[in-house]
């Protein structure tokens, strides 16, 4: 019994020694395994991406049917039109909307009726004027028969320094031709005058206005101010009138 217990006892030692040994083999081999590892990175040389392979082209079915058809361009089609290119001239050229009034005047002179017609055609500063007045002898005179006389032309340009919307002021200059063609076709006297008129607007379309003119030259027979038995009074005669406006 002893004998046998003796024998386990040595034959567990020698396992455990050997246990120990296994041990010991193990560690080192884990030791050994991770430093091949790094050596076998260090030594191989790193790997190069492999290249993807080429795609192939995708195809598309062919079309079926005639082909389509292609009409050829227009070349004027760059070309501006006509009404765009009256449109852009509208647009570049200024547009000037005069002032037109046409009025009827009556003028204060003796042994005369003078009654006509003016027409004024301006924008603000500037007016160009144009009056037409027939001649009436009011008077008989030894002289002529008739009463009809003639008439008068009158041609101005006058500028208006004072406008406002009640009130315009107008000094210029022009022309008075008197036709006697009632006593003799070729009868005809011409004056240059001086004129200065003032409009008084009560509402934007009709005007009261007042004119006085004087003659800085004129013609053999046009005296203003004389009279037939040679008095003289002031060398100006005026006229009152009434004018509508066009805007």
């Amino acid at each position: 019994m002893r004998e046998s217990l003796g024998l386990l006892g040595s034959m567990r030692t020698r396992v455990h020694d050997s246990c120990g040994g296994i041990a010991a083999v193990l560690g080192a081999l884990t030791l050994v395994q991770p430093s091949r590892a790094r050596a076998d990175e260090s030594a191989s040389p790193q790997a190069e991406p492999q290249a993807e392979p080429p795609l192939a082209p995708a195809t598309t079915a062919a079309p079926s049917g005639p082909p389509p058809e292609v009409n050829a361009a227009d070349s004027s089609w760059h070309e501006p039109s006509d009404e765009s290119s009256v449109f852009s001239e509208a647009e570049a050229a200024p547009s000037w909307s005069p002032d037109v009034g046409l009025g009827a005047q009556l003028f204060g002179v003796s042994g005369k009726a003078m009654v006509g017609l003016s027409l004024r055609v301006g924008d603000e500063l500037f007016w160009g004027e144009l009056e037409f007045t027939p001649i009436w002898l009011t008077k008989t005179s030894s002289d002529f028969d008739g009463s009809f006389v003639g008439n008068q032309w009158g041609f101005y340009f006058s500028l208006a320094p004072l406008r406002t919307r009640f009130v315009e002021g107008l000094l210029g200059g022009g022309l008075d031709l008197f036709h006697l063609w009632g006593i003799h076709s070729d009868e005809a006297f011409l004056a240059l005058s001086f004129k200065a008129a003032i409009h008084v607007r009560p509402t934007p379309s009709v005007s009261l206005f007042a004119t006085a003119r004087s003659y800085a030259l004129h013609s053999g027979g046009v005296e203003l101010g004389t009279y037939r038995n040679g008095e003289r009074t002031i060398p100006v005669v005026g006229t009152l009138g009434s004018e509508w406006r066009f805007e």
